[in-house]
């Protein structure tokens, strides 16, 4: 993908030769920055939507991605066990 992490990759398709709609899509760590800051709770949902300009929903959804899958990286590998004396 093509873009720094805060620029969308723009995807545009034809059809019987007329453009579609532009089509966002943004890189993982884009979602995930955004995500992690709304479940931060420092700011509102519609205060880092217009920071990052995009729709408050989809900075809520990203928000509920983040909040589900986080306990994802801590599952993977072993676990060290610590003993007490």
């Amino acid at each position: 993908m093509t873009g720094s992490m805060n620029e969308p990759v723009i995807n545009q398709e034809r059809t019987d030769d007329k453009m579609r709609a532009k089509r966002r899509r943004w890189e993982a760590g884009f979602k995930a920055k955004v995500g992690l800051e709304a479940l931060k709770g420092i700011k509102t949902v519609a205060q880092i939507a217009r920071e990052y300009q995009v729709h408050p929903h989809q900075v809520s959804q990203w928000k509920g991605e983040v909040s589900q899958r986080l306990p994802e990286v801590f599952e993977t590998g072993p676990t060290v066990q610590i003993q007490e004396s």
